[in-house]
């Protein structure tokens, strides 16, 4: 079996809008970031937002999905107010490894 092109998408979230996600916009629920593949065989192991330059993260580790929704709450985004983050996630497809491509952003008041 050959390594094929990369089946994760860059993660999304509505809550950001071009390349910024503004506090004052959200709800106390916070975000919604969306990780998934288009292939259903694809197995999602974990997915994170974290701010560059740190291991600092909201993980959640998930496994045998094609699709995951980590919410983050207002609470921490709010802790994050102009640092430079980004969402990503690794998954499996047989054999194979993938690391999505990053979505970055910045948070705002």
């Amino acid at each position: 079996m050959n390594k094929e092109e990369n089946p994760l998408n860059a993660p999304t979230s509505d809550s950001i809008k071009k390349g910024e996600l503004s506090i004052s916009e959200l709800s106390d629920a916070g975000a919604k970031f969306i990780f998934w593949s288009d292939n259903t065989e694809v197995h999602i192991d974990d997915a994170y937002v974290r701010y560059e330059g740190t291991q600092s993260e909201i993980n959640r580790q998930v496994g045998n999905q094609n699709k995951v929704i980590l919410p983050v709450s207002k609470a921490i985004l709010k802790q994050w107010v102009g640092k430079k983050l980004y969402a990503q996630c690794n998954g499996t497809l047989g054999e194979w490894h993938y690391k999505s491509p990053p979505t970055h952003f910045t948070v705002i008041d």
